[in-house]
């Protein structure tokens, strides 16, 4: 018996105009893609971005939306960014909507002039250990006016080069993947002027007249570089306030929180955190700013010290002795209340 089977005509041009339809950016990404997870992480499930604050939303320490000099390498002015200044100096800038509409940018410009030196930001990640031996792309939007402006990364042994800026003072994306090593003993993003090597003093002359201006940082798993992952204000804010906080007072003679004697030169406050902070508290990391006082019924006397520091083991509530000369019982209570504006105390747990 011969059985007959028919099917419909195919119409060959028509199947290959489909195959040639554009699948655009993120369609050719997830065709790229080589493993389920890698297609997660495109498609956004769950956060993508490793680095805090990459858009420089957070300003804890202070109103930089002036150009600030830069004091010293190493030191935070916006939020989990560390500042790196190596014989050049200059100044750092926090500029609201400094690359688009909603996207801050943060700018660093050189003073004086010099044929040496480094000049940059970067940042510590503290979970480096889950990137170790994995493929990750780092990015950002980058405007200089000098070569030699490069975004970096250093895993503890090397500098690796992942992007240059062309140095013509227009903003350009750079970005670059790299395989972590598994040895890694920490990981640091960098944005900065220094030479092709990384870490020498060897970049073009630089004078006052050179800037560079950074958005949208992020460093995030897999080999394709992603529209920058944009959180709210308040989820970026409690990231940071697990590395920096501060309890003060905008207003000067406005109550902080009970405090009561232990003796006469201690009396005993405690404050409950927000967020937990990354490490333990110690003497070393609480630290008064401004000018804090007790006040117990018409006498006021001066907070001198932090004599010492306990914590539960969540590092949220914390309890603390302060040095502070009075002469009432321990069955007193008194009140701790900031003698200047924005006066306080400050929990500072950064790498």
């Amino acid at each position: 018996m011969t059985v007959k089977v028919s099917k419909p005509a195919i119409n060959l041009r028509e199947e290959l105009a489909d195959l040639r339809k554009p699948t655009g950016l993120a369609g050719e990404a997830m065709l790229r893609a080589e493993t389920p997870q890698e297609q997660f992480n495109l498609i956004g499930a769950g956060r993508r971005n490793w680095l805090i604050n990459g858009d420089f939303q957070v300003s804890q320490r202070g109103d930089y939306t002036s150009a600030t000099a830069i004091s010293s390498g190493g030191t935070l002015y916006l939020d989990r960014w560390k500042t790196e200044e190596i014989t050049l100096s200059g100044t750092i800038q926090q500029v609201v909507d400094g690359y688009v509409t909603g996207s801050n940018s943060v700018k660093l410009a050189v003073t004086g002039s010099s044929s040496v030196g480094r000049l940059g930001i970067y940042q510590v990640i503290e979970d480096y250990k889950k990137l170790a031996g994995r493929e990750v792309t780092v990015s950002c939007k980058l405007k200089a006016t000098a070569p030699n402006c490069y975004l970096w990364v250093y895993d503890g042994s090397s500098y690796i080069k992942i992007a240059e800026h062309s140095g013509n003072s227009s903003w350009e994306s750079l970005s670059g993947t790299i395989n972590v090593s598994s040895s890694a003993s920490q990981l640091r993003v960098y944005v900065k002027y220094s030479s092709s090597a990384g870490n020498s003093d060897t970049p073009n002359a630089l004078t006052s007249s050179d800037y560079f201006e950074v958005a949208e940082v992020q460093l995030e798993l897999g080999k394709v570089a992603t529209p920058f992952e944009h959180r709210s204000y308040g989820e970026e804010l409690a990231l940071c306030k697990r590395y920096y906080q501060k309890v003060t007072s905008s207003t000067a003679g406005l109550g902080l929180g009970m405090v009561f004697p232990e003796t006469t030169a201690l009396v005993e406050y405690s404050v409950n955190l927000p967020v937990s902070l990354r490490a333990a508290p110690t003497t070393s990391t609480v630290s008064e700013t401004g000018d804090l006082e007790v006040k117990y019924g018409s006498t006021s006397v001066d907070v001198t010290g932090i004599d010492s520091v306990a914590y539960s083991p969540d590092y949220a509530h914390i309890c603390l002795r302060l040095d502070c000369a009075h002469s009432q019982s321990t069955s007193t209570v008194m009140r701790l209340r900031a003698n200047a504006s924005n006066s306080g105390l400050i929990f500072d747990a950064e790498l």
